[in-house]
């Protein structure tokens, strides 16, 4: 069994992607003039058992003579050496291309891949420490763009070549997982490719400068590479501090979409994305508790239309970073979170319109809930003086709650059970036992202040009303306030 690992767009850039078994039939450099230090170095260890002036001589040999050679004849000829072991390739040029990773699928049908992340903030800090050391006209206009469009870049095609390989064969780890905590991290790889994962396995595992190549390579033999004296020094993993957000580096410049799409990509990989659930949840949590204890009095709804106001802003912020914060993102329960936001946004009619397409889109590729989009698709439609189609929408009446204006009655627990909605008899009943018999609604009068009890027209409708004190006639019409199926 062979292991293939492929390094990002950089070595500074720490995005790699390992496969287990088998890489590409024309990557390699058998048939070129230059060859990578390290390729010399292997065949120097493996073919002639040491890496000395002379082995590293009869390396470049082998490798001309056979300079009519794949890449992949190249890591045959070392795979069987190395066998039974495991090997491990992980190359830079392996991901710079979508080409050559193709190659290396088709070269090794049955490798496993095992993609390494970092954070794409401290990828590109890095990689601006990096070039501030070795370029003396560093920075250089378009700075720190190019940093972050390199990791977007190479994380992308790695996410796209992974998408099309079986669930089995791939896995995603980030780096700062590893080194925060490489133990059981480092256990669970070796599990997934079915090596030992007991303590002497993964001991050796931290110390990678036992290994022949760990070290410069012999002075005089033009054969240097592969080497970083500072980590070779001590190789121990240290924790590392990674950043809870996926905040824009300071003197961003580029357009927003870069910026956007790299923020969707690295919560997909989970940086930040356990905060931004966290954030969701506890707008939820806030959102049900206030609606929850709702005493009736001005104030309280003074304080309800400044939350939904203002958590309205937060997710158009969000939605304008991310796009809409589906399952993969957010989880289950942080997707309701945001659905539950937009069906509140009752003040921003366009606004909750545009939720409305994300959120189709999204139950489409499965991200999002059917019945929470049944739920936003009634509320926006009576919002425009619409019929709504799967009555989640409830109104008070005299004999209980009933649905609001409903289009096709007849046909509507057929609607519903496409959503995955149970029946609406079912529906209003739980609404019964939730809330009780619903009272009338009491408003004052504007001439003479005494309190009308009334039943509320339906959403953006209206009713004609005569106070019983002193006998003004009017015209009361609503909002959107509706009662759905669950309190929301």
């Amino acid at each position: 069994m062979q292991v293939a690992a492929v390094s990002g767009a950089a070595p500074s850039a720490r995005s790699t992607l390992s496969t287990a078994p088998h890489p590409a039939r024309s990557c390699g450099c058998a048939g070129q003039r230059k060859c990578s230090p390290g390729l010399i170095r292997a065949i120097a260890e493996c073919e002639f058992g040491e890496q000395e002036l002379d082995t590293l001589q009869r390396a470049r040999h082998w490798l001309r003579d056979r300079q009519h050679w794949s890449g992949a004849d190249v890591f045959d000829a070392l795979l069987a050496r190395l066998a039974p072991r495991m090997a491990v390739e992980k190359s830079p040029e392996n991901v710079a291309t979508g080409a050559a990773l193709r190659r290396l699928a088709r070269a090794y049908p049955k490798a496993r891949y095992l993609h390494v992340t970092r954070h794409p903030v401290t990828t590109q800090v890095s990689m601006v420490e990096h070039r501030r050391r070795t370029v003396p006209s560093y920075p250089l206009d378009g700075q720190p763009m190019a940093g972050i469009a390199a990791w977007l870049e190479v994380h992308q095609r790695i996410a796209r070549f992974l998408e099309r390989m079986p669930p089995e064969r791939a896995l995603c780890i980030r780096s700062e997982d590893v080194l925060d905590d490489p133990e059981p991290q480092l256990a669970a790889v070796a599990r997934w490719l079915g090596l030992r994962a007991d303590d002497d396995a993964i001991t050796a595992m931290l110390h990678p400068e036992t290994s022949p190549f760990a070290r410069p390579g012999l002075a005089g033999s033009g054969v240097t590479g592969g080497h970083d004296p500072g980590f070779l020094c001590d190789p121990i993993p240290r924790a590392v501090e990674l950043p809870r957000t996926v905040e824009q580096p300071s003197g961003w410049r580029a357009e927003a979409s870069l910026w956007q799409r790299t923020v969707r990509l690295a919560l997909r990989f989970g940086y930040g994305q356990e905060e931004l659930r966290i954030d969701l949840l506890r707008r939820r949590d806030l959102d049900q508790a206030e609606r929850g204890s709702f005493a009736g009095t001005p104030e309280h709804k003074a304080r309800i239309i400044a939350m939904d106001d203002a958590n309205t802003l937060w997710l158009r912020t969000l939605i304008n970073r991310v796009g809409w914060p589906g399952r993969t993102l957010v989880g289950v329960d942080g997707a309701h979170a945001a659905w539950l936001i937009a069906q509140h946004a009752d003040r921003h009619p366009a606004f909750q319109r545009r939720c409305l397409k994300l959120l189709a889109h999204s139950v489409e590729s499965g991200e999002a809930s059917a019945a929470d989009l049944a739920h936003l698709t009634d509320r926006v439609l009576l919002a425009r003086g619409e019929p709504q189609l799967y009555g989640t929408q409830l109104v008070a009446r005299a004999e209980g709650f009933v649905a609001a204006r409903l289009q096709d009655p007849e046909s509507v627990d057929a609607r519903r059970a496409a959503m995955g909605l149970v029946p609406l008899a079912d529906q209003l009943e739980h609404a019964r036992e939730r809330f009780g018999t619903p009272p009338p609604a009491r408003v004052a009068c504007p001439s003479c202040g005494e309190e009308i009890e009334m039943w509320l027209p339906e959403p953006g409708g209206s009713t004609r009303v005569s106070c019983p004190a002193c006998g003004l006639i009017g015209t009361m019409r609503t909002r959107l306030r509706t009662v759905t199926s669950a309190q929301r």
